[in-house]
Formats: structure tokens, C-alpha cells, sequence
């Protein structure tokens, strides 16, 4: 008898790598913008994602040697302390809800052939597939609420 298929992951990219949409920064280099969503029963923190870029020839675009570019924490709809450190926040998403992310290069975009996604946990031992097997803390739903006008611009350096 063969065995049972594995459920897919609770966090997934939506939209698969089509569903990461590649804009330019201010400077002409790559922009990554896209959102994940969490399928699974609990809550997900400290989710994070990389994207790993190649030109034609298969190379690999990133600089290994800046890990603050190409990985970046996800936006979620709740922030929270952390029950294992007073001074952090968590970025947590509940259930059935999606996340954005916006993850910056030092590259060309026009460089870019094909890219590859990547969705690790922030810390094995603590999360299993990026959910908190024990989660101590559930966000209550809130509606957000803007008040006035909201103006969007870059900064010199690519900042929104």
C-alpha cells in the first residue's frame, strides 16, 4: 500500500513565483513584492522568506555575503511581544489570513532570468513548518482605521 501524500505546507507564497510581482527601485535594482498566506489551524510568527535571483547563465545574483538583502520578515495583519523575549516583537498571522513582504537587491532588475522562493522558519526548535505548535497568544481581529490622506513616495535611496 503505498503511503499517505503530505498535506501541503500550512504557509505558502500565494500566487506560487508568478505571484511575485518584480518592480525597480529607485536605483534600477530588483524589488520583490508579494504576499504569503497561512492555511494552517494556528497562528504562524517569525515567518520569513528569501528569494534567490539568477541571471541567463544560471548564475546566482545575491551576495551570500549580505544576508540583508534577498530574505526579509513578512508584514503580517498582527504584531505581538514575544512569549520567549519581552524585548522583540513577533509578526504573527492567524489562520486563513495573508501576509506581505517587500524584499530589496543590489541588482539589476533586467538582470534577473528566473527567480527561486524560499519560506524557512525563523527558528527550528521553537516552529515546525512555521507554526507555533504552542502558541501562547491569539491576535484579536481589529478593523484598521486611516484617518486623512495617505501619500506614497521613494526616498533617494528606494525607500517607500
Amino acid at each position: 500500500m503505498p503511503p499517505d501524500p503530505e498535506a501541503p505546507p500550512p504557509i505558502a507564497l500565494v500566487g506560487g513565483v508568478a505571484g511575485v510581482n518584480r518592480v525597480l527601485d529607485a536605483d534600477g535594482n530588483a524589488r520583490y513584492l508579494g504576499e504569503i498566506s497561512n492555511s494552517g489551524a494556528v497562528v504562524a510568527c517569525s515567518v520569513n522568506l528569501s528569494i534567490n535571483s539568477y541571471d541567463a547563465l544560471g548564475n546566482l545574483l545575491n551576495n551570500p555575503g549580505n544576508p540583508q538583502l534577498s530574505a526579509g520578515y513578512v508584514f503580517g495583519e498582527s504584531f505581538r511581544f514575544s512569549a520567549f523575549t519581552t524585548q522583540g516583537y513577533d509578526n504573527c498571522i492567524s489562520p486563513g489570513k495573508r501576509a506581505s513582504f517587500d524584499i530589496r537587491n543590489d541588482f539589476a532588475l533586467n538582470r534577473v532570468v528566473s527567480i527561486a522562493v524560499a519560506i524557512p522558519c525563523a527558528d527550528p526548535d521553537l516552529y515546525e513548518g512555521c507554526i507555533a505548535g504552542d502558541q501562547p497568544f491569539a491576535p484579536p481581529s481589529a478593523d484598521l482605521v486611516v484617518e486623512g490622506a495617505i501619500i506614497e513616495g521613494v526616498t533617494d535611496d528606494g525607500r517607500m
